[in-house]
């Protein structure tokens, strides 16, 4: 038997009638015989199952109606054409056959070309029904997986045609933007989150990267540039589009893109920390042997004016030099503190006190007030308070200068659990976030750039304050105790500064 064949099931209680379908087909086909209808249903119901199935009518016992009404109704069977084969010629009989759900009918006796040419027939239309089958799930395996892909992939995937109106998009695109599906299905991509340059300027459809694309028939690689959600907030990503066709003729194009802003954002502490370190290496150079030179300079100015016989003209530009050489003695005091590598004797403190002891000691200004929020179950933080305290100072300092008419400085501590899960430069695990909010005119998005770098400040510059090196003596102390300094600001809406401490596994909570 070669099972290669396609596969004929006989059934008829005739010995004579199957002899002669045998001779007729047996060397074209597998033919398979049932002498009653309870044995045909049984082997047309194994598997494989038969590729045709002809079927007597009149069979005692059970006819040929009883058999195929059976056959119709199981699932694993009612997909196998059948054929009559009955004495029985009526149009009525015929008729009945038909409805019951056979494919053609085979008088008695046998024309043997008849019965070949409609077997062919029949199998032929069997194995085109089967190939269109096989192809059908191979579509929709094929549906399945892209859809799977589509459903679970982490970048945002999406697809538009010639007009550059979104055909679908998976749930991670819809997540980075903040649309539902139905409310972007059939939109124009570039209205909906391509409408921005990064230079505010408003992006012509035709300047559109997705459409043109479609218009160059060509792949694009964009490494940087600005998608928008629906509330108006822009974020960096990356894209590729790739033209789709369909018979070599172009139908639209598929992009796939993904949010880069933990990527710029680990970028731009990579570049501030080398920076720092360049910086932290010149200021360890000289704060040592300027220090030394600023002791023999402040010491003779001092000696020269607790002379009795002083001259008061004279006096009057000594006092300018000696506040001098106090403030370069303070300036190489910071380079120091920037200098200075890792941090020792730390304590474990309590910050509802040492935020109250900074307050206290900075120069009391009747027009700004202080509001201090700390959660009582707060956790324990282990820093080497002399620095956190200077952190505080500085910071808090900045924040009453950003205010210059008065108004509210407003610090919050709480605990921040597993905040790495979440924050897109922080490691996982436990944090403490302070945070310190003005109501100052704010920075702008190229102050924020180098607010961390030595000597730069957005205020005027001179000998007391302006030297530009408070935020970088936060940032390095920041860095010293393995925590993270972020800047938000906004032009005519204040600026906050948020500090991320890592809570050890040491300290009680």
């Amino acid at each position: 038997m070669d099972k290669h064949l396609q596969r004929i099931l006989i059934i008829d209680d005739e010995p004579v009638n199957i002899t002669i379908l045998w001779n007729l087909l047996e060397s074209s086909y597998t033919v398979l015989i049932a002498n009653t209808g309870k044995n045909g249903i049984r082997i047309a119901s194994a598997v494989p199952p038969p590729d045709l199935i002809l079927l007597d009518i009149m069979m005692p016992e059970m006819d040929g109606y009883e058999v195929c009404r059976i056959l119709q109704a199981d699932q694993r069977t009612c997909d196998i054409p059948i054929i009559f084969i009955t004495a029985l010629t009526g149009v009525a009989d015929e008729n009945k056959g038909l409805g019951l759900g056979a494919v053609d009918y085979i008088s008695k006796p046998f024309n043997n070309s008849i019965v070949r040419s409609r077997v062919k027939t029949q199998m032929h239309l069997k194995s085109q029904r089967d190939q269109l089958l096989k192809q059908q799930q191979e579509l929709d395996s094929s549906y399945q997986l892209n859809r799977m892909i589509l459903e679970t992939a982490s970048e945002g995937i999406f697809g538009i045609d010639k007009q550059c109106n979104i055909t679908f998009m998976n749930p991670a695109a819809l997540a980075m933007i903040g649309y539902l599906e139905e409310e972007v299905l059939g939109k124009n991509s570039c209205s909906i989150m391509h409408h921005t340059k990064q230079d505010g300027s408003k992006r012509s459809p035709t300047e559109c990267l997705a459409c043109q694309a479609i218009f160059t028939e060509e792949t694009l690689e964009i490494h940087q540039d600005l998608y928008w959600r629906q509330d108006g907030v822009s974020f960096p990503v990356a894209f590729s589009v790739a033209p789709a066709f369909k018979n070599d003729a172009i139908v639209g194009a598929v992009i796939v893109f993904k949010d880069i802003s933990r990527q710029q954002q680990l970028e731009q502490e990579l570049y501030k920390a080398d920076k720092m370190k360049a910086f932290q290496v010149f200021a360890g150079g000289i704060s040592h042997d300027f220090n030394n030179l600023l002791t023999v300079i402040s010491g003779h100015l001092d000696m020269a004016l607790w002379q009795d016989k002083i001259d008061a003209e004279l006096k009057e530009y000594i006092l300018p030099c000696r506040d001098a050489a106090l403030a370069a003695a303070d300036l190489a005091g910071k380079f120091f503190v920037i200098a200075k590598g890792g941090y020792s004797a730390t304590s474990i403190i309590d910050i509802k006190e040492s935020v109250y002891k900074v307050t206290t000691l900075l120069p009391v200004n009747n027009n700004i007030d202080c509001d201090v929020i700390i959660s009582e179950d707060i956790w324990a933080l282990e820093v080497e308070e002399v620095q956190f305290l200077q952190l505080l100072k500085n910071l808090i300092a900045n924040a009453q200068e950003a205010m210059p008419d008065g108004g509210e400085i407003t610090i919050r501590a709480k605990n921040y659990p597993d905040c790495g899960t979440s924050h897109p430069i922080l490691s996982k695990g436990n944090y403490l976030q302070i945070s310190i909010q003005d109501q100052g005119w704010g920075i702008s998005v190229e102050q924020k750039k180098k607010i961390f770098d030595p000597y730069f400040s957005t205020k005027e510059r001179g000998i007391v304050k302006g030297m530009g090196l408070g935020m970088t003596i936060c940032s390095s102390i920041m860095q010293k105790h393995h925590g993270v300094i972020e800047l938000d600001s906004k032009m005519g809406q204040g600026t906050t500064v948020h500090l991320y401490f890592p809570v050890v596994d040491t300290v009680d909570h």
